[in-house]
């Protein structure tokens, strides 16, 4: 097979490795050609290791499906420039992260580890939270409805609100809530003007690396000191299961502990802000959509799920080959890197019709924003719940909402969302 047939043109495969991509729209664009002409696409890229992209609905689902063809543990799961790889490893002698979360976890170990928190994210769980998610959704709304008819929704409203919820799970004090907000903006989009790294230079070849290197010693310095009060003083929270686990009936490894830290710090909270956000842009820049949504609360799970498929926070995540293979008939070698894209999945058209609009008429909608297969997200229950308890308190108490200026997302190739949305709004009387 010619190269002609297999690569992704310059100026399509850049894109994919572009934060203002991400950011501006150009991405979509890019998957767009993408599904239509090339749906496993080598993208060669000066400064990076050659990788397949993948970009239709089935194919990222199968290969989402099977760890052992397609393994997380034997490349970087976050596309990254070579020489911020190779920093990387001459850190940490040979690794690939400056710690080990569950999507960098292939079997054995991966089931072994996400065993030790998944009760508490599973719905039965989930529901003796429902008065106090209530709580904070309800407090959430008061501030919101003290906003004086004008706000930025993403800094007044959905960064805080499952912040806080997912902070108290974990076992994380109020006064340190900004912190993990900052540092998890750092984490997730350090090439954003907002949210680079004091200090770093994204000019700097080795920007990525470095930025993690901050990250990855902040929060430990940070974790070192809950995980120390956890062994001596437990709590029903999910610190104390980290600071406690034992795998194999030995402790995990340090490494692995600021893993599951991260990910719940981080993760668990981020990708919930930027669902949140993009059903309220759906809402105010929609007079009728609200209207209907207004009228009928049954509508909000509907509402929800649009906006989180709309949104699909987690834009990219790599897997690797394990071996030689054929798929969609493109000749895979063992060790090749795959960028599995699920925001254009989550608009395929052959899935999805008209996959590009937002639509709370579609129905059950099997989509990938959370994943697939072993991996999927263990905080999915948690984040439609959150959702829902917020929109079910504060639309009864808007009469009407609209946009009031321009949006803005963040700058990121990984997880990106609206970091800025302001809107006008009248509240109901009373």
């Amino acid at each position: 097979m010619a190269h002609a047939d297999i690569d992704i043109p310059d100026d399509i495969a850049r894109t994919l490795v572009d934060p203002k991509a991400y950011a501006d729209g150009r991405i979509h664009q890019t998957y767009d050609w993408l599904r239509a002409n090339n749906r496993v696409g080598r993208a060669t890229i000066d400064g990076f290791d050659p990788f397949w992209v993948i970009s239709r609905y089935e194919d990222l689902r199968e290969i989402s499906l099977d760890n052992t063809r397609f393994p997380y543990g034997d490349r970087p799961v976050v596309v990254i420039d070579q020489a911020s790889e190779a920093f990387v490893r001459n850190m940490t002698d040979g690794k690939l992260s400056m710690f080990r979360s569950l999507v960098q976890m292939d079997p054995p170990d991966h089931i072994k580890y996400r065993l030790l928190t998944q009760a508490w994210f599973m719905p039965k769980n989930l529901r003796t939270l429902d008065a106090r998610i209530g709580e904070i959704a309800d407090k959430t709304v008061a501030k919101f409805r003290g906003l004086g008819g004008a706000c930025d929704f993403v800094s007044d409203v959905a960064l805080y609100y499952p912040l806080e919820v997912v902070m108290e799970i974990l076992g994380v004090p109020p006064r340190d809530f900004d912190l993990m907000l900052r540092l998890t903006q750092q984490n997730f989009s350090p090439s954003d003007p907002d949210s680079i790294p004091e200090g770093l230079d994204p000019a700097d070849p080795a920007f990525a690396a470095k930025a993690a290197r901050a990250f990855a010693t902040s929060l430990d310095a940070y974790f070192a000191g809950i995980s120390a009060d956890r062994r001596a003083n437990p709590r029903d929270d999910i610190a104390t299961i980290i600071a406690t686990a034992e795998i194999d009936g030995r402790p995990i490894p340090a490494e692995d502990a600021l893993g599951y830290y991260a990910i719940i710090a981080t993760a668990g909270h981020d990708t919930t802000s930027s669902s949140t956000a993009r059903a309220m842009w759906a809402l105010a820049r929609d007079p009728e959509l609200f209207a209907r949504v207004k009228a009928d609360p049954s509508l909000i799970p509907a509402l929800i799920e649009e906006a989180i498929r709309w949104e699909t926070p987690v834009k990219t995540f790599m897997r690797s080959v394990a071996h030689d293979l054929e798929f969609a008939g493109r000749p895979f070698r063992a060790g090749d890197w795959l960028m599995l894209c699920y925001a254009s999945a989550n608009r395929d058209e052959a899935v999805i019709e008209d996959g590009a609009s937002f639509r709370i008429d579609r129905g059950k909608t099997e989509h990938l924003a959370f994943g697939f297969g072993p991996h999927v997200c263990l905080g999915q229950h948690l984040a439609r719940q959150e959702m829902r308890a917020l929109f079910e308190r504060m639309l009864p108490t808007i009469r009407s909402v609209a946009l009031d200026g321009d949006t803005d997302m963040s700058q990121s190739v990984f997880v990106n969302g609206l970091k800025r949305l302001p809107i006008r709004f009248e509240l109901e009387a009373g």
